[in-house]
């Protein structure tokens, strides 16, 4: 079984996004990790550099600040990294860089990765997850988004995945529970 880990990220060290354990905490179930670093002068890439692992590929993009409205630059960004996913994975782990999965369920998730892979109704795994702590100030930022705060934090827990049953007619997500 082959499983493909992606995320994107723009100026990490300056707006203290905690990508490098967002990537930590799936990277034990990857067989590569793709990563769309933004065009940022702030250490960003340098940073996930530092990781020195051979599963980590980073691709270097520019973000286009015309989608900026509605978000749609970050479903670009999403998608080049998803793009660049090895074509033979059977599955694509997508986190955020401000998510972490907690280790506990690591062995939980990669059964369900073997018990679902071949199962032609389901196109991937739901996760049940809830964040600690206020939303607005989770990686230290302040509601108003100005300056970092120091002592707040939050945690991001994934629990038992369920697989997403397939409606085989159109191939689109049917039913949740």
């Amino acid at each position: 079984m082959k499983v493909s880990g992606f995320s994107f990220i723009k100026n990490a060290v300056r707006y203290g996004y905690p990508i490098l354990p967002a990537i930590r905490s799936v990277l034990p179930l990857c067989d590569e990790f793709v990563i769309a670093v933004g065009d940022c002068q702030d250490g960003t890439r340098e940073l996930i550099e530092s990781l020195k692992e051979s599963r980590i590929r980073i691709l270097d993009t520019v973000w286009d600040e015309s989608l900026k409205t509605g978000g749609r630059v970050l479903a670009d960004e999403t998608n080049k990294a998803f793009a660049a996913v090895a074509a033979d994975s059977d599955w694509a782990f997508y986190i955020q860089g401000d998510e972490v999965m907690h280790e506990r369920y690591l062995d939980t998730v990669r059964q369900a990765m073997t018990t679902y892979r071949d199962d032609p109704r389901v196109d991937g795994l739901l996760f049940n997850y809830y964040l600690s702590g206020d939303p607005m100030t989770m990686w230290g930022l302040p509601r108003d988004g100005t300056e970092r705060k120091s002592g707040s934090s939050a945690t991001t827990e994934a629990f038992i995945p369920t697989g997403m049953p397939r409606d085989s007619a159109r191939g689109t997500i049917k039913s949740y529970a």
